[in-house]
């Protein structure tokens, strides 16, 4: 196998094809104001990713884990520590 061939190997291990379409935005609840809203994720990033993003209602800072899974999210918020 060739070094390329290793890569397409663990690339589709950590992003299998299923049906071919991975999420790419998600609706969430602001832990401060309580607001849904809609926030983009990107695939691209890991299975696994953490980041700091402010609400765009009330622009509190949220702790954003978020997790793929066979093309699907999961995503918690948490507030962040002061």
């Amino acid at each position: 196998m060739s070094d390329i061939d290793d890569d397409e190997f663990l690339l589709d291990e950590d992003f299998p094809l299923g049906d071919g379409v991975a999420d790419m935005d998600t609706l969430v609840i602001c832990p401060y104001c309580g607001e849904e809203v809609e926030i983009g994720v990107d695939p691209g990033g890991g299975s696994d990713q953490s980041y700091i993003e402010d609400c765009p209602v009330c622009c509190s800072p949220w702790m954003v884990r978020l997790h793929y899974s066979g093309g699907t999210v999961e995503v918690t918020l948490a507030q962040t520590e002061a």
